[in-house]
Formats: structure tokens, sequence, C-alpha cells
């Protein structure tokens, strides 16, 4: 996962305000104690506060506890009756299959050849050429190599935000429940965009173009619910009422 470490952008909050230094303050605490410590004072006044209705107390202690996220506004609209599924689909998915389409314009397929040429030298000619392809050129995209994000924290933010969704909606509320899975499968059931050409044994390498199947695999499915999941109450760890019923 290239693009891992770039996904604090896809989290509701950063751990930057904890501060990195190790030493002891006169209150004995260390800074990341001190900074968990103010997190949970914070975490435990949300579900006083009347102004808000359980969706609201969910995001904002997500916030407070740096829950992976994604966008969830157009999720939102559509529960809420504003769009369409087959609208809220291609609004989530397009830009997305767009990105995946041009190997994230062209920047994925640099960066992997690059990345073949200093795996070459290490093998035999035949053995290069059957590991890593014949060598070639893709030069180097200009511009800003966020704009757009990549596909892989597209498809992060994606699924981490019908996750946080997902946590907005009450226990009890079977028929919001049941009607969020319908964008969530739309994803799934879209055709696949055709094989990049050329498609470079370093390109097939990467875990997003392996299979070929952006929708139908969405390979990023199960680790982002794997990390929401391990985000979710311990036994006794002190959670919220909120966050008990997210």
């Amino acid at each position: 996962m290239a693009e891992k470490e770039q996904r604090s952008q896809t989290s509701l909050s950063g751990d930057s305000e904890c501060g990195t230094a190790a030493s002891v303050g006169s209150d004995s605490l260390y800074p990341l104690q001190r900074c968990e410590n103010e997190r949970w004072e914070a975490a435990i006044k949300i579900p006083e506060d009347d102004k808000l209705d359980e969706p609201a107390k969910i995001d904002a202690i997500g916030k407070i506890r740096c829950w992976f996220s994604g966008g969830t506004e157009i999720l939102l609209a559509y529960l809420a009756g504003e769009t369409d599924v087959v609208t809220a689909a291609a609004r989530l998915a397009d830009l997305i299959e767009q990105t995946y389409s041009t190997a994230d314009h062209g920047r994925v397929r640099h960066r992997e050849e690059m990345m073949a040429r200093g795996q070459r030298r290490y093998h035999s000619p035949e053995i290069a050429l059957e590991m890593w392809g014949a060598a070639q050129y893709f030069p180097e995209p200009a511009g800003d190599v966020n704009n757009p994000p990549s596909t892989e924290l597209q498809l992060w933010e994606l699924l981490y935000g019908m996750l946080h969704a997902a946590r907005r909606i009450p226990w009890a509320g079977e028929a919001r429940q049941n009607k969020l899975v319908n964008p969530v499968r739309a994803p799934k059931a879209r055709p696949d965009p055709a094989q990049l050409f050329p498609m470079t044994i370093s390109l097939k390498r990467n875990w997003i173009w392996v299979t070929g199947a952006l929708w139908s695999d969405l390979a990023i499915l199960d680790p982002s619910a794997w990390e929401t999941w391990s985000a979710a109450c311990g036994c006794g760890a002190g959670w919220t009422l909120p966050e008990q019923q997210a």
C-alpha cells in the first residue's frame, strides 16, 4: 500500500496536535498521555450536549477519537431523499473510474516503471524480463501529484465514508440501514473499466491494478472494514454511549 501513509487526510482528525516530544511535563504525563486525557475529557462531554442529535454526536466523537472517515455528503443527501441511488453512485464512482483508467494520470505507470528499473539490475536479463517486463519509458507527469487524489486514496475515502455513514444510523433505524445498502452495492455492480493499455508487468504488480477489476473486486473493501472494526469499542474501555451504539 504505497500511499497508506498519506491516508491521514481521510482521518477525521490528525495526531499532530499531540506533539512528538518525549519529555515528561509538570503533570508527570508524556505529551501523548496528556493528549489522550484531553481527548477523553472532550469525548465524554459530547453525549451531554442536548443541542446535538445522535448522528452529530457520532461526528463530533469521531473527530476527537481520530476515526478514519471519508466524505459523507453524497450519501447523506441520498439518505435524506435529495438524490436517487443512480445519481449518488455515479457521483461517488465517476472520478475514481477516470483516475483508475489513466493510472492516476500516468503517475503510477511512471512510478512503477522506475521501481522496476531498480529491480531489474539484481537479476539476469531473462529473469528480469519475466519478473518485471521489458524496460519502457514513461515520462513523469507534471503538476500537483495530489490533484486529483490517487485512485487508492479515493477508494479509501469512498469506503470510509460509507462506513462512517453507517455509524451515524441508530441501531433501530432499520429502514435507513437498508437504504444505505443500495449505494454500497452500486459500485460493485458497475462494469469494470477496460484494462489499461499498455498494461505493463510493473503496473500489474500494484495491488490496485493487479486484478484488472476495479469494481467487481473492490480490493480495499476488506481492509477498510477491518480498520473501522478495529476502532470499535473494547469491553470495559470507557467508551461513550453514542460510540457503543455506532
